[in-house]
């Protein structure tokens, strides 16, 4: 009792303190909430959104739900399963289609969103929710700058990230009801706080974990850079055990300091990442009872699998199709390594046989596949130049125009390159934030060596750099090296 009354002026002043950081951090919060929806909306009367729908964010969910009647686009699945769901009613195949391709995320929260406040626009609560995260996002990256200096030019870059194409054509625009907008969110959350929590105890496992889940629970691709930071971070934590009574050859001292530093925030990825995916073991069980109850399927999506078939798609039956923004992508990468043979294959497969390359038809998907390859072993370099020009288009003219997208991606690639660099002569120091960055990149990126390029599937590797861009902004004006809490 003496040791809390002599020490209760601290608590008080901590109480104080840590009231008024909450109340400035929330003003921030607010505002910047308010700035997005300005730069962003302007009116959710006026605003339409979706690739395929088209309606106004306000639209009620009547007029929503009538606007995907005649489609099967992405969007349009998403709601029609969150209107099925909400129903109360056994689904229907369409919604087991979309919950056996895509990750369960989309649909049952706007599910949710229809059950909980029927009387709402879905449109609204939608928007309320993503400009709620992105204003947590921004308001954190903000909290990286240790001077007015460093916080005015990172309030800059991201005014000028809102000006791309990413927010203002995909985000809030066309992409509106897709999954990328949410997942990316809490993907950049994940990377703020690894990148500035030094760490290592519950609470930053249960942050950790829960942005990480949410970011696949919303986009399945985000597996791969999960499985990316579980092998790396496995490995670096092996190679900082052989290093543990390594000699700094600067000043003869062990590299314990450094060690234990870099050990702390890779077990903190390590145990969030295998947490994470152990919070996707009820979903892939419940899936593989009632979405694949004879397949003895136990993956998280079926659209994290490779259909083989796509790679030797005629450019023809795909125009017939109106689906020529798959051939821009790259997708039929096979047939456009080899012309001759995928030539045979569609006289064979669609022209002969009816088939349309499921791998129902005159060939079967393995076969597909080993014919795929067999080309790409064969044809190397045609394999690499094929892949690597939609990457470049995509990239750096998302909008086959030049703009200002062009000139910003160009400079994301400069700063990457000098970021990496960088990192690479402080290896001791950026230890952790390698493999986020590496599993982010390469998980991102390697799906795409064999599927089709979108734009869409590159925002999150160019907001991550962004991100990271932070760690160097954060200390200008300061006496201090990185920006870290």
């Amino acid at each position: 009792m003496e040791i809390i009354v002599k020490n209760l002026p601290y608590f008080i002043l901590k109480f104080i303190r840590n009231v008024h950081v909450q109340k400035k951090s929330i003003l921030v919060f607010v505002s910047i909430f308010i700035y997005l929806y300005t730069i962003l909306v302007g009116n959710i009367n006026s605003k339409e959104v979706g690739l395929s729908i088209q309606v106004p964010i306000s639209a009620s969910n009547e007029l929503l739900k009538n606007s995907i009647s005649s489609s099967v686009a992405d969007e349009a699945l998403y709601l029609h399963t969150a209107f099925d769901l909400a129903d109360g009613r056994p689904i229907d195949d369409l919604s087991k289609f979309a919950l056996r391709q895509w990750a369960p995320g989309m649909s049952f929260t706007l599910a949710s969103f229809l059950i909980v406040f029927p009387s709402i626009s879905l449109g609204v609560l939608w928007l309320f929710l993503l400009l709620s995260i992105w204003a947590l996002v921004f308001t954190l990256a903000i909290g990286y700058g240790k001077t007015i200096l460093a916080k005015s030019l990172i309030f800059t870059l991201f005014t000028l990230l809102l000006q791309t194409d990413i927010f203002q054509n995909w985000i809030f625009s066309s992409g509106f009801y897709y999954s990328e907008g949410i997942s990316i969110e809490f993907l950049s959350l994940f990377v703020i706080y690894l990148n500035r929590n030094r760490k290592f105890n519950i609470r930053s496992i249960v942050f950790s974990s829960l942005t990480l889940f949410f970011a696949l629970l919303f986009k399945g691709a985000v597996e791969y850079v999960v499985y990316l930071l579980i092998i790396l971070s496995l490995l670096s934590l092996i190679i900082l055990r052989i290093k543990k009574n390594s000699i700094n050859p600067v000043n003869n001292k062990l590299n314990v300091e450094s060690n234990i530093a870099n050990t702390k925030n890779i077990n903190l990825i390590l145990i969030s990442s295998l947490v994470c995916f152990m919070l996707t073991i009820p979903w892939r069980i419940v899936s593989d009872t009632y979405l694949y109850p004879s397949e003895n399927f136990f993956g998280w999506t079926n659209n994290s699998s490779i259909y083989w078939g796509h790679r030797w798609m005629h450019p023809d039956w795909l125009k017939e199709r109106k689906i020529e923004w798959f051939i821009k992508g790259g997708g039929n990468s096979a047939c456009l390594v080899d012309v001759d043979l995928c030539n045979k294959i569609y006289k064979l497969e669609v022209i002969e046989t009816g088939g349309d390359y499921s791998g129902t038809g005159f060939f079967s998907q393995s076969e597909f596949r080993r014919m795929a390859m067999q080309t790409y072993l064969t044809h190397p370099i045609k394999t690499a130049t094929n892949r690597l020009e939609p990457l470049i288009q995509h990239w750096f003219i998302p909008n086959d125009r030049i703009n200002f997208n062009n000139i910003f991606s160009t400079i994301l690639v400069m700063s990457a390159i000098l970021m990496a660099i960088a990192m690479s002569m402080k290896l001791k120091l950026y230890g952790g934030k390698i493999v986020v960055f590496i599993s982010i990149l390469g998980g991102t990126l390697g799906p795409l060596l064999l599927q089709s390029i979108e734009n869409r599937y590159l925002y999150l590797i160019k907001i991550t750099i962004v991100l990271y861009m932070l760690n160097f902004i954060g200390n200008i004006g300061s006496k201090r090296g990185v920006a870290n809490d």
